[in-house]
């Protein structure tokens, strides 16, 4: 019961944000940074296993070179958040997202996933409308079990996405000498 009632709160979530998604790239705007949250802007495996609740969330720290990076090269860019949480930490998300000034809530948007998989249909959907596309994400995991995994089958597709794409790699150096 329990895993049936998740998928079809996926399915409906999934749907509202496919659906905020599609109303926010109506604007005539050729350019967004598309930018996940975990481990790429902020230190969240470092903390994991110490979040007690979906407020705890509020409580991360910053990846500040990443942070750096995207303030001075993409000012004034729409930004896009893309980000596998659970749908209930969004309050938390948002409030985090506030708290250290990266969302400006009438111009960027705050989008959450249920599966990694999900974010190519944003990615591809901004790409198909002719969008320049900069996209930061480390794609990785079990961070906090001292083996970084990759998710290999969604690398291959971003690759083939017509879009710059910021990898694990690159984040890592950029947050190095933080």
């Amino acid at each position: 019961m329990r895993i049936k009632f998740k998928l079809i709160f996926s399915f409906f979530s999934n749907l509202y944000f496919k659906l905020i998604f599609s109303s926010f790239i109506k604007r005539n705007i050729k350019s967004y940074v598309v930018i996940d949250i975990d481990n790429t802007i902020a230190d969240t495996w470092k903390v994991l296993y110490k979040l007690k609740g979906y407020k705890s969330y509020e409580l991360i720290p910053t990846l500040n070179g990443t942070i750096r990076e995207i303030k001075d090269k993409y000012d004034g860019m729409p930004k896009i958040f893309l980000s596998n949480r659970n749908i209930f930490t969004y309050s938390a998300t948002s409030n985090w997202l506030l708290k250290h000034k990266l969302i400006d809530e009438g111009k960027d948007l705050l989008i959450l996933t249920s599966f990694p998989e999900q974010k190519l249909y944003y990615l591809n959907k901004l790409v198909r409308n002719n969008s320049e596309v900069f996209y930061y994400d480390d794609l990785s995991y079990n961070h906090e079990n001292g083996k970084v995994e990759f998710y290999d089958h969604i690398i291959t597709k971003v690759k083939k996405i017509d879009l710059k794409y910021f990898d694990y790699s690159y984040i890592v150096n950029l947050n190095s000498n933080d």
